[in-house]
């Protein structure tokens, strides 16, 4: 690794700011905007899901994903919720490689990362019942801003108060 740093400060390619190693964006300005694209193609194909997949989160020991295929592997985010006791009928099916048992928090935080890609008011009021069921502890922004909804301020893109408290009376919650 060092030698290819140190050839990248050859040739102007990296740069040392504040003891961190950076691009260096005026010799290289597209090499930025490159990179990031390469590591989004990277990141949407992997030989251990089915083709047509949305990728989430991948390393080389596990990856996040969802297909329109039944599969053999670990339910996840909101398709693992009714194991926690929030039943939901989700559009997609999500799914944790390597196959094993997921606790709440482990299921919680998947479907927190795909709300973070897929951010929208059904995803929101159904992170919001996992929460309160599971009572999940989490410093995120989104939850951050759950726990302001259920204290009654109203939020822009975010279920309401009332709304939530609908939704929870269906599953016997009450809001915080």
């Amino acid at each position: 690794m060092y030698k290819l740093i140190q050839s990248g400060r050859r040739i102007g390619l990296i740069l040392k700011v504040k003891n961190k190693f950076v691009i260096n964006e005026n010799n290289w300005p597209k090499l930025k905007e490159f990179l990031q694209e390469l590591l989004k193609q990277e990141m949407s194909f992997d030989k251990r899901v089915p083709k047509n997949s949305i990728i989430y989160f991948k390393s080389e020991k596990e990856i996040l994903f969802s297909t329109s295929e039944t599969i053999n592997a670990s339910k996840a985010a909101f398709l693992a919720f009714s194991e926690f006791g929030i039943k939901v009928l989700p559009l997609t099916n999500y799914y944790y490689l390597p196959k094993r048992k997921l606790s709440a928090k482990e299921v919680f935080d998947q479907a927190l990362l795909i709300t973070k890609t897929d951010f929208g008011y059904r995803n929101l009021v159904f992170l919001a019942m996992f929460l309160l069921k599971n009572n999940i502890k989490s410093d995120d922004e989104i939850v951050k801003n759950l726990y302001r909804v259920f204290a009654g301020i109203d939020l822009p893109n975010y279920p309401s108060k009332k709304d939530l408290q609908e939704k929870a009376k269906l599953y016997g919650l009450r809001l915080v």
